[in-house]
């Protein structure tokens, strides 16, 4: 199991090119071999904030 934060999640569902090379390699190797990736609850309510400062562009709003 591996927990990642906010920065992490967006870097890594936005293939976002500077995303640590190693934290790659442990969520590979973490999903690879049958374990969870956990996020936690305040996660959407940051990304929610980012999104109303402008500071990251969703593909749907918030509220969906």
């Amino acid at each position: 199991m591996i927990v990642i934060d906010t920065h992490v999640l967006v870097w890594w569902v936005s293939g976002f090119g500077a995303f640590f090379i190693a934290a790659k390699k442990a969520l590979k190797s973490t999903l690879g071999n049958g374990g969870e990736v956990l996020i936690s609850s305040i996660c959407a309510w940051e990304i929610a904030v980012l999104a109303e400062k402008g500071y990251l562009v969703l593909s749907m709003d918030v509220e969906s």
